[in-house]
């Protein structure tokens, strides 16, 4: 298997032919970019390019007829798919498209990212059965230096634009500037996601079950329950108080008769949130606060994440997984080896890995749920 330089190509795929199945293969490759650093006229690698929509086209030597279907890249920049001919082919082609895009970077001083479009082709075919002859990838450094143009040019529009600050709607009716920095990944344990006076300020997420960690989908609307006591425990009506969302926004509210606040909030931007609560005790004149943590994830990275770090905590318990396995084959094995683990609990772990990284609609909250509570049970299993 090897590229065909008959066509402008770029980068590599990976072809598996199935062992068991003469008509079936799978191809997976990475969607990478690169950029310019400044004084610099060859393109830096650079990581790969997440979520992204790729065309794949094959054919045969029996069906001349062109198939297309439409991939999505991972977290990673990954794709994969599995492909099975109607016939046993004598030879097949693989072309894989990516349209590109340019991305203007946040400040003055960053490198301009070029993304042109290209396209990686395979086939099996005899050398002699293909016509014509190679061309040049001229086209391809005139494509960057083109996207360096444009680039600059919506750099600017970009940078002028930015002093308009967009506004993002709350429950209240209010109106506060949308964040416009992503926070960091958090890597503390659940239990030191709460802090504060928790004796009179709780803050629960009625939305989010346990024994599931607080972990929200990004631009969805979440249900937070906030309950104020005194210092001797008995809850404060009518107490006004200030809760601050982590990204920018707070907002004054006031308790119903039981000491409750009932709000709803959207977090637009990956990344973990502190959820703060603050009021002023009548009796002392002093402050009293509590906050606690929220991590705002893209369901589908968050699956696949999962899935991985699965993975490598089987293969510490000496459930050897080969990176080369499939999800089936990964399912298979561990059928085998956790008898105290239902079916239906590792096919949930397999189906959600399937729907993160393959499919192309959203992916729901409830699938990355069901998908940790199945990985959960196969980790209690596994010792």
């Amino acid at each position: 298997m090897g590229r065909v330089p008959t066509l402008p190509s770029v980068g590599k795929l990976q072809v598996v032919e199935d062992p068991d199945n003469e008509r079936k293969i799978t191809v997976s490759g990475y969607l990478m970019h690169a950029i310019f650093e400044p004084k610099s006229f060859f393109p830096t690698p650079k990581g790969g390019l997440w979520h992204r929509t790729i065309k794949l086209k094959y054919w045969t030597d029996k069906s001349k007829t062109e198939q297309e279907t439409e991939l999505t890249t991972d977290a990673n920049g990954f794709f994969g798919v599995e492909i099975e001919f109607a016939e046993v082919p004598e030879w097949y082609s693989i072309l894989v498209q990516y349209e590109g895009e340019t991305i203007v970077p946040q400040s003055p001083k960053a490198p301009v990212e070029i993304y042109f479009p290209c396209q990686a082709i395979y086939t099996t075919r005899p050398a002699e059965e293909i016509e014509g002859k190679p061309r040049s990838l001229w086209w391809v450094w005139l494509t960057l230096g083109l996207g360096v143009a444009v680039g600059g040019f919506f750099l600017y529009w970009y940078l002028k634009r930015r002093r308009k600050k967009p506004t993002i709607k709350i429950a209240e009716g209010k109106e506060t500037p949308a964040p416009l920095e992503e926070t960091k990944t958090p890597k503390e344990p659940e239990k030191d996601n709460v802090g504060g006076d928790l004796l009179r300020i709780e803050i629960h997420f009625p939305q989010i079950k346990d024994p599931l960690p607080a972990v929200w989908g990004e631009g969805e609307p979440i249900t937070v329950l906030i309950w104020l006591k005194d210092r001797n425990g008995d809850v404060l009506s009518s107490q006004p108080g200030e809760v601050s969302w982590g990204d920018g926004e707070t907002i004054q509210a006031v308790s119903d008769k039981e000491g409750w606040f009932r709000l709803e909030h959207a977090f637009y931007i990956k990344g973990e949130y502190i959820i703060s609560v603050t009021y002023t005790d009548g009796s002392t004149g002093k402050e009293v606060s509590s906050w606690r943590k929220i991590r705002i994830v893209d369901y589908r990275e968050e699956m696949v994440r999962l899935f991985n770090e699965m993975v490598s905590t089987l293969n510490i318990k000496d459930i050897h997984i080969d990176r080369k396995m499939t999800a089936r084959e990964i399912e298979k094995l561990l059928a085998q080896r956790l008898g105290g683990v239902p079916g239906r609990t590792i096919r949930k772990i397999v189906a959600g890995f399937e729907e993160a990284n393959y499919s192309l609609h959203p992916v729901a909250g409830k699938s990355y749920q069901a998908m940790y509570l199945a990985i959960s049970e196969v980790l209690r299993n596994a010792g």
